[in-house]
């Protein structure tokens, strides 16, 4: 079966994008290492996420059912996306929590949560303008340990004034995880009215230097 499932789909029409970007991974063990996290779910819906993640240049790492949830990886515009969608309460409301890597010095990991409203409108190509910049002031802090909620303020003041354009890029990319999983899986998006859908919301849960310092050593 996955080797029916590798010949259909290995037939996509894959876009120039992806084409271009031989360089960096192959199509087939591309292909071949997503079809291995995903041996349970029918080719030609498989294909739909595929073409959606593909026309929008996101590199794909991982894709996989685990009990209640899917766990994502993906690496689009240079940052390593890590997060997972619970299959008990996939709506038009998504509330998902990320960690972020970005290939950039010093390096770090950040945790964020987010809570965003379904964006209807398909084709919409995601932007991490914003994004980048909050990497970029988290970078510049140079931090030696670990930053979380104990750390609140400092964490909000890096929000100022990109907090909205955070929040719309999360939107977008929220947006386009959420039908790529529906086609994939098969799960429709349960929707709630505009009375019933709650507010929109990103938040920083913590900031983690790759070397960080553990406490005993901050004595």
């Amino acid at each position: 079966m996955v080797t029916n499932m590798l010949e259909r789909v290995t037939n996509i029409n894959l876009n120039s994008n992806l084409k271009k970007s031989e360089g960096r991974f192959k199509k087939d063990s591309y292909l071949k290492s997503v079809i291995h996290n995903y041996q349970e779910h029918d080719a030609l819906d498989f294909s739909k996420g595929l073409r959606e993640l593909n026309n929008n240049n996101i590199k794909l790492n991982k894709f996989k059912k685990v009990e209640n949830r899917i766990i994502i990886s993906f690496v689009y515009a240079d940052i390593e996306f890590n997060t997972s969608i619970s299959t008990e309460s996939f709506s038009n409301y998504i509330q998902m929590s990320y960690e972020l890597r970005a290939s950039t010095q010093p390096m770090f990991s950040i945790s964020i949560s987010t809570k965003t409203i379904l964006e209807e409108s398909e084709g919409v190509t995601p932007s991490v303008k914003s994004i980048k910049f909050l990497l970029s002031r988290v970078g510049d802090l140079d931090i030696k340990s670990e930053l979380n909620i104990m750390n609140t303020r400092a964490l909000s003041n890096l929000f100022d004034n990109i907090y909205n354009s955070v929040l719309k890029e999360f939107r977008i990319i929220n947006s386009i995880l959420t039908r790529v999983v529906s086609d994939v899986m098969g799960m429709p998006i349960l929707s709630y009215s505009e009375e019933e859908l709650g507010n929109e919301l990103i938040l920083i849960d913590k900031i983690k230097p790759e070397n960080a310092i553990p406490d005993s050593d901050k004595q």
